[in-house]
């Protein structure tokens, strides 16, 4: 992520072009890295931590949910729940948020919950039942994943 809007001062809307002409240089040798291509993904963050930190996020995680979307079209999963851990620099909430968006772009595909939490799994746990959720989505660390399961 950088900042081409020169919105606090300071721009860094010049390096932009420098990594593009250095992965292109890299790209076309065959000494370097042969059989791949870097490709460059970046965003605006005007500066800003918050802003920083969701597009990093989101630049990982774009991929991660179109693969999950791939595994459900394949086995036929037309219904699922997503489950996710609710944080401070809401990483997971971002991840599930965009899984829901793609599920839902989806004809015939729905979301049946989407259950953020934070400490307390029980209570959702229950409406995931109540809702007849059988394929459930998550997305947390493996110690909250392992209080899930055990649930």
């Amino acid at each position: 992520p950088i900042d081409v809007s020169k919105s606090h001062g300071w721009s860094a809307a010049g390096i932009l072009p420098a990594l593009q002409m250095g992965f292109s240089d890299i790209n076309q040798r065959e000494d370097i890295l042969k059989d791949y291509n870097l490709a460059i993904s970046w965003g605006d963050t005007q500066c800003l931590p918050g802003l920083s930190t969701k597009l990093f996020i989101e630049s990982i995680h774009l991929n991660y949910n179109p693969a999950r979307v791939s595994v459900m079209k394949y086995f036929n999963w037309t219904r699922a729940a997503n489950l996710f851990q609710s944080e401070k620099s809401n990483y997971f909430s971002l991840i599930a948020d965009n899984f829901l968006q793609e599920v839902k772009s989806i004809q015939n595909y729905s979301m049946v919950a989407f259950e953020g939490f934070r400490d307390n799994v029980d209570q959702y746990i229950e409406n995931l039942k109540a809702k007849d959720a059988r394929i459930i989505i998550m997305d947390m660390y493996a110690p909250k994943a392992r209080l899930v399961f055990c649930r």
